[in-house]
């Protein structure tokens, strides 16, 4: 799939938003250690990210960008896209109010993309493992980060998502003010809210490799689909 979707279109982007996007873009190294399924899973996740990032630019920088996927796969992805943009527009107001936490960056694009790599490793050390426990717990967890950050505390370590961590801390210790709350706090954690609210409905599945499939589980029942199975190899 990543394959043959366009490269994340930069131009007209300003500097240095359009380095950083470009790097988010790139595509992550083959790793020969891996077993061929969950590599295989990873490219479509990859795919998925990239769309992402189509959603972000479309709603930063060009609102009339085309996203060069179907439109049903693509509205699928738009509250995550909805998400990672508003993260940007909260690392750019967390980094222009001088809170300490800012100084560890050169500058709000910096910021966001250390985060948004980091969600990305994070994202892919989810796949690696390849656990199949089903939506719910998974849901339940995020529900739980809404509802801390709701009790002005930070749900997040330094020891597994710094970045994050770091975000988390500037806007609880901005969120009182009225134009951040309105401008920033608010549209994030409503944002959040319906990135959750996506993958907690039928149309999102949980994907993972069995064998040499890539199953998805599909809705909230039992129910399985093969997504891909990879060739068999002659072995001689």
């Amino acid at each position: 799939m990543l394959k043959i979707m366009p490269r994340l279109p930069t131009d007209g982007i300003p500097h240095p938003w359009d380095l950083t996007m470009h790097w988010l873009d790139e595509p992550l190294p083959i790793s020969p250690l891996l077993q061929p399924a969950i590599q295989q899973h990873m490219d479509l996740a990859a795919g998925d990210w990239r769309i992402t990032l189509y959603w972000v630019v479309k709603k930063k920088w060009n609102h009339k960008l085309k996203i060069p996927v179907n439109r049903k796969y693509a509205m699928l992805l738009k509250p995550r896209g909805e998400l990672f943009f508003r993260a940007l527009e909260l690392c750019i107001a967390g980094y222009n109010s001088s809170h300490p936490d800012s100084k560890d960056y050169h500058n709000a694009s910096d910021w966001y993309l250390q985060l948004m790599q980091e969600t990305r490793n994070l994202d892919n050390q989810e796949i690696q493992a390849n656990e199949a426990s089903g939506k719910k717990p998974f849901v339940q967890d995020l529900y739980q980060i809404i509802k801390t950050l709701k009790n002005q505390k930070n749900p997040a370590t330094p020891s597994t998502s710094l970045h994050f961590y770091r975000l988390m801390e500037v806007a609880l210790s901005l969120e009182k003010q009225d134009q951040f709350n309105n401008d920033y706090w608010k549209p994030f954690l409503s944002a959040l809210s319906g990135w959750i609210q996506a993958i907690d409905s039928p149309d999102c599945h949980e994907c993972y490799v069995d064998g040499d499939r890539i199953v998805c589980q599909m809705g909230r029942g039992k129910g399985k689909m093969t997504l891909l199975r990879l060739p068999s190899k002659n072995i001689f």
